[in-house]
């Protein structure tokens, strides 16, 4: 289980930074230079310059008591509030999503800026729930990233997955084309996987 979690951070802050990197948002210098460090994030990591950017842009604050917590899984009120910030939405304190199980939610101001800002970006599982507690999946993740970046499927990749047969195949099989993610294990996504 601690295996796929870690692919699953692996998945995000690989996502984020290549669609920022492909429209045209890459990561500056002094992003890096001013992020804080987390005691549990080696300096040689392969994701410390994607977390240290993120935690630049303010869409990630870590764990209390100073700790990124790589294993962790991410909600998808977590995914919301990272996306927002990296997109330069507009976060108004005051504003409610509509979906009812996130109206009080502390990620409630995000999920509504992605509603408002970038329609089609996220969606609940009804016209009232959302689940922002729920751990995000991968299918999920691409969806979003997907559509908050406009990216397209690059028709010269070979991109051939088993297990990619669902609602977000087309969404996973255009962040595979671009180099983004990769699947689990050879001609394997794990699509609906944390």
């Amino acid at each position: 289980m601690a295996n796929q979690s870690s692919k699953h951070r692996k998945f995000l802050a690989t996502s984020l930074t290549a669609a920022m990197v492909a429209s045209a948002v890459a990561p500056t210098a002094g992003f890096a230079a001013e992020a804080k460090s987390f005691k549990d994030v080696p300096a040689d990591h392969w994701a410390k310059a994607s977390i240290d950017y993120l935690v630049g842009k303010g869409a990630i604050d870590g764990r209390p008591g100073g700790t990124f917590d790589l294993k962790s899984d991410i909600t998808r009120g977590e995914a919301a509030k990272i996306l927002s910030i990296t997109l330069g939405l507009k976060i108004d304190d005051e504003a409610k999503a509509s979906f009812k199980d996130a109206a009080d939610h502390w990620a409630s101001k995000y999920i509504a800026a992605l509603q408002t800002q970038k329609e089609g970006v996220i969606n609940g599982y009804d016209k009232d729930t959302f689940k922002p507690n729920a751990k995000i999946t991968r299918q999920e993740m691409a969806k979003m990233v997907v559509t908050a970046y406009g990216l397209k499927l690059n028709e010269n990749a070979d991109v051939s997955f088993t297990d990619n047969n669902g609602w977000g195949a087309e969404f996973v099989n255009i962040l595979a084309s671009l180099g983004v993610v990769e699947g689990v294990a050879a001609g394997k996504f794990s699509p609906n996987e944390l």
